[in-house]
């Protein structure tokens, strides 16, 4: 293996190795810098080890590229590599400089909603008619609002639990007609029309819920991952 001589320059020991290219690969968000990598190749694509490059490199790029590790909910962060050549120039002090090309993709959260409509038994459609106000629920779990205090007996419940499982399974497999991205596991329901944009409905603060023709409304909201090219 050759050895190095510290007390060369970056530029001069890039020469020195025959080095043609470095590749800074990278992943951000979360607001802060997560997984890097950095690897040298020669003319003949072969790697080429160099830690006091790397060191170097390591340190340098940050005052030469700009990252966007700061996440806001809607911006997730960025990945990608920034390629790093040696460019002749008159200018320099050495007579050649450090090129950063920064290669990435960025990372990006957005929601869509859309309202589905979930079959029903006549049964269940009488008693979420009689006592439901809203359902709602998603990935932190389920609830069931009532229209006022009431008394269920058996029958009731198991009606009751019967719809809650329908809406959740149907709302789950629920897929979103003009989402775009990747489906992540985040998403919220509810039955409650106040949230959805529902043609020739009347919205009803006591009673929220659609249900029509032993059918029942739910406005579905869910998560996308979407990736663009910077």
């Amino acid at each position: 293996m050759e050895t190095t001589n510290v007390e060369l320059s970056p530029i001069e020991l890039w020469k020195k190795l025959g080095i043609v290219k470095g590749d800074f690969e990278f992943q951000c968000g979360g607001d802060q810098m997560n997984d890097t990598n950095i690897t040298f190749y020669d003319e003949k694509g072969e790697e080429v080890s160099s830690p006091e490059l790397e060191d170097y490199i390591d340190n340098d790029i940050y005052n030469q590229v700009e990252f966007y590790v700061n996440s806001d909910g809607h911006y997730q962060g960025e990945s990608g590599n920034v390629y790093i050549t040696l460019e002749e120039d008159d200018d320099a002090e050495e007579g050649a400089t450090f090129v950063y090309d920064k290669q990435s993709e960025s990372e990006w959260s957005e929601n869509f909603s859309e309202v589905g409509y979930c079959e029903l038994t006549p049964e269940e459609a009488e008693v979420v008619q009689k006592y439901v106000h809203s359902i709602v629920g998603g990935g932190d779990g389920d609830a069931t609002n009532y229209k006022g205090d009431c008394i269920l007996n058996d029958d009731d419940e198991a009606l009751l639990d019967s719809v809650v499982q329908k809406i959740s399974d149907f709302a789950t497999d629920f897929q979103i007609k003009d989402a775009e991205g990747e489906e992540s596991e985040w998403f919220t329901y509810t039955t409650d029309m106040e949230e959805a944009d529902v043609d020739d409905y009347e919205y009803d603060e006591n009673n929220p819920t659609l249900v029509v023709d032993n059918t029942i409304a739910i406005h579905i909201n869910k998560s996308f991952t979407i990736y663009k090219a910077d």
